[in-house]
């Protein structure tokens, strides 16, 4: 990597992790740790480096060690002393009367029956106060995500507390199914196999018998064979036998 564009990244990181990760949907774990699958999404959200795989910023650390930052187990941070003050502190607010989460299709049944908690290892369930928002934050995880929406007043009145993240961001710790709308699962497209297989058997021509149906009938061909073709073998094997006849009658003679 050109030094340019190292002292370029090293920055653009550095603003992701010290300044607002919530700004683009992430919310750093305790000591200010943020996977670098997510620093990838971050950056690629600004149009930077998108040719950089997760493996490259992986590398990149590795081999260059950049400046107020560290690396541990795929995670990497601003080390504290470089921290924005108030990054890790999340304060009580009132959220608006929706926020909005993406959902796997795959989890859509457990959410339906049995709410949501927080993904392991983590702390928070994030809200976003826009659809589109959540949408596209949920892109990170599948390529086709639902969007819920929580009903915040439902959720408080039962004793859920919500806090902020940043400006942009909404945190809770746990939220009952009952407060979660979730579209339904979209059925998937049937497979280029499936219509192929279904065209088949479409096409596939019950067994009729003659006179089954009105005016059909089967036709029935001649054999191959000449009909003389039975006859021409049963000629040669009595030539073959009375050749043999022959010889041996001669034989005894001769003795």
């Amino acid at each position: 990597m050109k030094k340019r564009d190292q002292k370029r990244l090293t920055k653009l990181i550095f603003a992701i992790l010290a300044r607002n990760p919530f700004e683009f949907g992430i919310v750093p774990d305790d000591g200010g740790w943020v996977s670098l699958k997510d620093v990838r999404w971050a950056l690629g959200q600004q149009g930077a480096f998108k040719s950089l795989s997760v493996r490259g910023l992986q590398q990149f650390f590795e081999l260059y060690s950049p400046q107020k930052m560290e690396m541990r187990d795929r995670s990497v941070r601003v080390l504290p002393e470089y921290q924005s003050s108030d990054l890790l502190q999340y304060r009580q607010a009132d959220p608006p009367s929706l926020l909005y989460l993406p959902v796997r299709p795959r989890a859509h049944a457990h959410v339906v029956k049995k709410g949501l908690v927080p993904p392991a290892g983590k702390k928070w369930i994030v809200l976003w106060p826009d659809k589109e928002l959540a949408l596209n934050a949920g892109r990170r995880r599948d390529a086709k995500p639902l969007v819920g929406t929580v009903n915040t007043a439902s959720a408080q009145s039962q004793g859920a507390l919500f806090f902020r993240g940043g400006e942009s961001l909404f945190l809770v710790q746990w939220l009952q199914a009952s407060w979660i709308e979730l579209p339904p699962v979209p059925e998937k497209p049937e497979s280029s196999a499936q219509r192929v297989s279904a065209g088949k058997d479409a096409q596939t021509t019950p067994d009729v018998k003659p006179g089954q149906l009105p005016g059909s009938f089967i036709p029935e061909f001649p054999s191959m064979w000449p009909e003389w073709y039975g006859h021409s073998e049963e000629k040669a094997r009595r030539r073959q036998k009375n050749k043999k006849y022959r010889k041996d009658r001669n034989r005894r003679r001769r003795s």
